[in-house]
């Protein structure tokens, strides 16, 4: 279990002040147990099934955790009805192929006035979930948890907890955990029993379809429609207009829009032609011939040695190769 989904369930549980006898109903390992949390940790009288053969009795303080292997599509060999106090499942029921039956029996073994706390992953609106994806191309795109712990059968809208999973029971809290997200549903019991199911016409009038709210909105806007079309009925006629016929009527602002777009782009292509003339009367001319730039005042003299310079250097070059005569060499 995510710890951020624990620690919801921890939470609604000191909210709604859950009081025992305790049942979860799945419980994989003792570290995913919801009875593990801090809120039921210590109390007396907690059960916990699953059809597996593990135990979670490891700990000490885990001792009072009572395991019971069984299936929870029937449970009638096992618990009474009306036994426990709350009853806890979390990521069970989409496992689960007949999950109905396994809801059927944590209604029966629930006591008038006790309370149902499950969850299950779901798939939601992304407005809800605030993601950053393409509004336009995924306009009506859920998200939701991948397949997981096979065998994985059932994913859940909020519609269905509402009027599937808590049906019968008095909704408290609904409420969606994680990005990838998994609802947490929070219901009562009644006192004097389950309450009776809706019936298939109450819950149109209840949840109107989505087509009908649309007829209401066009239905709405009727009115106002109508009452456009008498204004431009009513309208004087201009009668030199008529006869001109439709060349002389009045452009409306789109079409003014297409022609002062269109000018423009002729504009432009205009001044492109002209920059190509341009260009190649430019290269068709002669090339005019380009005098070298005039040095600077005093640059020459810098770069140009001096003529009586190059003559000291001539007569030194010279005087070194005369200065080695034969009697110098025999030496």
């Amino acid at each position: 279990m995510h710890p951020k989904v624990n620690s919801t369930y921890q939470r609604l549980a000191e909210k709604y002040e859950m009081s025992g006898p305790f049942l979860e109903v799945g419980v994989g390992n003792r570290e995913a147990a919801i009875l593990s949390g801090s809120y039921f940790l210590g109390r007396p009288e907690r059960f916990a099934t699953n059809l597996s053969d593990k135990e979670i009795l490891e700990e000490p303080e885990q001792a009072s955790i009572q395991f019971i292997r069984c299936n929870s599509n029937d449970m009638r060999a096992v618990f009474a009805e009306g036994q426990f106090g709350t009853v806890l499942s979390n990521a069970v029921i989409e496992h689960d192929k007949y999950f109905w039956r396994s809801l059927d029996e944590m209604k029966r073994i629930l006591a008038p006035g006790g309370i149902l706390a499950i969850g299950a992953p779901a798939y939601v609106p992304r407005t809800q979930l605030k993601d950053t994806l393409d509004e336009t191309r995924l306009s009506k795109a859920t998200i939701t948890m991948d397949l997981h712990a096979m065998p994985d059968y059932w994913r859940f809208s909020r519609m269905a907890f509402e009027e599937v999973i808590c049906e019968g029971l008095e909704l408290l809290e609904l409420c969606v955990v994680g990005r990838v997200p998994v609802m947490l549903a929070v219901a009562r019991k009644p006192l004097n029993g389950l309450l009776p199911p809706v019936a298939q016409e109450d819950r149109v009038q209840i949840y109107p379809a989505e087509e009908t709210a649309k007829v209401n909105k066009r239905e709405g806007k009727l009115p106002a429609r109508d009452a456009k079309q008498q204004r431009r009925k009513a309208r004087p006629v201009n009668v030199e207009a008529e006869a001109a016929g439709p060349a002389a009527a009045k452009p409306r602002k789109n079409h003014l829009k297409k022609e002062y777009k269109l000018q423009l782009r002729a504009e432009r292509l205009q001044a492109r032609d002209a920059k190509k003339l341009a260009r190649e009367a430019r290269l068709q001319a002669p090339e005019a011939t380009v005098a070298p730039p005039a040095p600077a005042p005093g640059e020459g003299e810098k770069t140009k040695p001096s003529e009586g310079k190059i003559k000291s250097l001539l007569r030194r070059v010279q005087k070194r190769h005369t200065a080695k005569t034969p009697e110098d060499a025999e030496g």
